[in-house]
């Protein structure tokens, strides 16, 4: 997680550094938002708008609340719940940090879909959704006993941050950079909080698979015993 941490930083300091050199956008932001624009349908407006409305603060907050109580009641423990907050707080405050620090300005606002305020870089939108949803899926890990369901879990949540950030590219709000700045800064914070408080907060003490993984060694220990007389039942120095 440290790697994954610093890896992420790189990629989002490579991106800051090119959104603060040139105010405006690169090529490949020109050229992304061009092509969307060419490809907009009245069918898929609507399904964006549905998209991208589902990464807005007004989603994003409950579900990181709920989240949170329903990860903390499982675990029997507050900590998972604070995890949770450190996690989605942190990169709420960064985004807006950055976006104040670059001021870099959107993709012409009489060609956008939808409305929007506030500065461009790094998106907000796609930020917020990978750190919450990021975090949840994180904690379902933890607590999830089914390997298909983990993997379930990971993949629907990897699905919904890929289409909230699509949906702002293809909404005209945001350039390609400021949402892969989102992912990168999000997915640095998220990383470097799991390789920090991860253990503290999401220690598999906590886990319920954990006691069963425990007892299955004693249990096959107590039955070899039995076998061969070595049991304390069977042997007779029992206390």
């Amino acid at each position: 997680m440290v790697w994954t941490s610093a890896g992420c930083a790189v990629g989002f300091g490579a991106l800051a550094i090119v959104a603060g050199s040139r105010h405006g956008a690169t090529a490949l932001d020109s050229t992304v938002w061009r092509f969307l624009l060419e490809h907009r349908t009245h069918t898929l407006n609507s399904v964006m708008k549905a998209v991208t409305a589902a990464g807005s603060g007004v989603v994003l907050t409950p579900l990181a609340v709920i989240g949170a109580g329903v990860a903390g009641w499982r675990a029997r423990s507050w900590l998972p719940a604070v995890f949770v907050a450190v996690t989605t707080v942190g990169v709420s405050l960064l985004t807006t940090a950055f976006k104040i620090l670059f001021a870099r300005p959107r993709p012409p606002a009489a060609l956008a879909e939808v409305t929007a305020g506030g500065w461009a870089f790094p998106s907000g939108h796609a930020a917020n959704t990978t750190a919450v949803v990021g975090v949840l899926a994180v904690v379902a890990w933890t607590q999830l006993t089914s390997r298909r369901a983990r993997w379930l879990t990971t993949g629907v949540a990897a699905l919904v941050v890929l289409a909230v950030g699509t949906s702002r590219l293809y909404l005209g709000v945001h350039w390609l950079t400021d949402v892969a700045a989102g992912y990168l800064m999000a997915g640095c914070w998220l990383a470097a909080a799991l390789a920090t408080l991860g253990p503290y907060c999401l220690g598999r003490d906590r886990h319920p698979a954990h006691a069963v993984t425990t007892a299955e060694p004693t249990a096959a220990h107590d039955e070899a015993g039995h076998r061969d007389g070595t049991g304390t039942e069977e042997s007779g120095r029992g206390c």
